[in-house]
């Protein structure tokens, strides 16, 4: 009983609880492209802009959360997985709130108008990339429970289960892409070739928030696989 409190104890004192505040505030600011998007299309840009500036808040958060991640993993503290195997997940989950960062100050910069035949296609792209974001952070959720379990095969199926789960999501969102970058060829002659070329860029980067959410996926299986 008093080695597992210790162990506990460590664990506590570990990076997991600060990787999973930071997996958090990532995806808070992936959820906000939501209502971003829903601001934009309707062209109100100064909610929009009072969104984007609430997702650089969110962007912000994460990275002090990613810098006391970094400096606890070297203050020598017994950890039951290796630190790059935490480094790589924190990278991937940090790739989420930089792109929705971006993603928001390049359409609001641009002050982009996008064609009315893609607005539902594009809100169903970008719910699912949010959606494959949420699983991810549920994934990540599970982490404590996983390490204080002692990686117990019924805590880390259940893991394995919300990963399966955002596999599939990217999945379709990749099908969801290749839908609608189909309807904008469709209308290409009929745009401004820079309009777009940065709706193509804005495409890409929704479609990269599925795909950070399945690397955090792929992270996690790595680090909870023993």
């Amino acid at each position: 009983m008093v080695f597992k409190n210790t162990f506990l104890d460590m664990v506590a004192k570990s990076p997991f609880k600060l990787l999973q505040a930071h997996m958090q505030e990532s995806c808070k600011a992936a959820v906000k492209l939501q209502a971003f998007f829903e601001a934009s299309l309707a062209k109100n840009w100064e909610s929009a802009k009072d969104i984007m500036l609430a997702i650089s808040e969110d962007e912000s958060s994460s990275d002090s959360l990613k810098i006391e991640v970094c400096q606890n993993l070297h203050n020598g503290i017994f950890l039951p997985v290796p630190k790059g195997q935490i480094i790589s997940l924190l990278m991937q989950q940090d790739s989420i709130a930089n792109t929705a960062e971006d993603l928001a100050g390049l359409v609001f910069s641009r002050k982009m108008d996008f064609p009315n035949i893609i607005h539902d296609d594009l809100n169903f792209f970008l719910t699912s990339s949010v959606n494959a974001c949420v699983k991810a952070e549920k994934a990540i959720s599970e982490l404590s429970q996983v390490i204080e379990s002692g990686f117990s095969g019924s805590v880390q199926t259940i893991t394995e289960s919300i990963i399966d789960d955002v596999n599939s999501l990217e999945s379709e969102n990749d099908k969801l892409q290749r839908k609608i970058r189909n309807k904008v060829f469709l209308i290409e002659d009929e745009l401004n070739p820079l309009n777009a070329m940065f709706l193509y860029k804005v495409l890409q980067r929704i479609g990269n928030l599925a795909d950070s959410a399945q690397r955090v996926g792929v992270q996690l299986i790595m680090l909870v696989t023993r």
